[in-house]
């Protein structure tokens, strides 16, 4: 894991996405080890937040109708209006997209949440019309606000369990873990692939490429003197 303290908090105006806990950046192999460690619904979390991005709001209130497998190369998610956070004001759909090398993780996973293991998913989904949410961390759950805090809080015990317990990862960062440091890796993995400010904002979803730098992307001196 690399790990950096946030930015200080003297300013009142901070971005909706910026936490004052410690952020932990963590590398492909490190989320791939926790995934072989994992059950199935954890597993299919850290497809998500990992390898698409996701916020935690979103994975909370997600459904099998925001996934497309209908694409060659990549998985498409669709994120609704409602829970479309990324630019303010902005009441259009988002998107983002997750590797191939993952449908057959999570169809299983939707098949198994639906109760229709035995079924071929092209099959449950002309037979399917019920959309439940995929990922409930509490038995009786309306996705208010009071759920969803106790959801988030829940995911983040969960995610760190597996880090901490299950794949004997360094204790100190295993417990500073929460859902949105999967996000956060996954945006600077962005960064770090294609070196893009503009395209990363994109992919991340942000209203604005500051937003990227500031509270995302950790540069060595000689980038930031660039």
């Amino acid at each position: 894991f690399n790990n950096k303290k946030s930015s200080g908090g003297s300013s009142k105006k901070k971005d909706e996405d910026n936490n004052s806990y410690e952020k932990v950046r963590l590398e492909e192999h490190q989320v791939r080890k926790m995934m072989d460690a994992a059950d199935e619904k954890i597993e299919a979390v850290l497809i998500c937040l990992y390898f698409g991005g996701m916020r935690s709001f979103e994975l909370l209130n997600a459904t099998h109708s925001w996934f497309d497998f209908t694409k060659e190369e990549k998985i498409k998610v669709r994120i609704p209006a409602e829970y479309a956070k990324g630019k303010r004001g902005n009441r259009d759909s988002e998107s983002l997209l997750i590797k191939k090398e993952f449908q057959e993780e999570l169809q299983n996973f939707i098949l198994k949440v639906h109760g229709c293991e035995e079924k071929d998913y092209k099959e449950f989904l002309k037979e399917n019309k019920d959309s439940k949410y995929l990922f409930n961390f509490k038995k009786e759950t309306e996705k208010n606000f009071k759920d969803l805090v106790t959801e988030r809080w829940r995911l983040w015990e969960e995610l760190r369990y597996v880090a901490n317990e299950k794949t004997s990862l360094d204790k100190e960062y295993a417990e500073n873990l929460s859902s949105h440091d999967f996000r956060g890796s996954h945006i600077q993995r962005v960064y770090d692939t294609i070196k893009d400010l503009k395209k990363t904002a994109s992919v991340a979803r942000h209203g604005s490429s500051e937003t990227t730098e500031k509270y995302y992307l950790q540069e060595d001196e000689e980038e930031k003197l660039d």
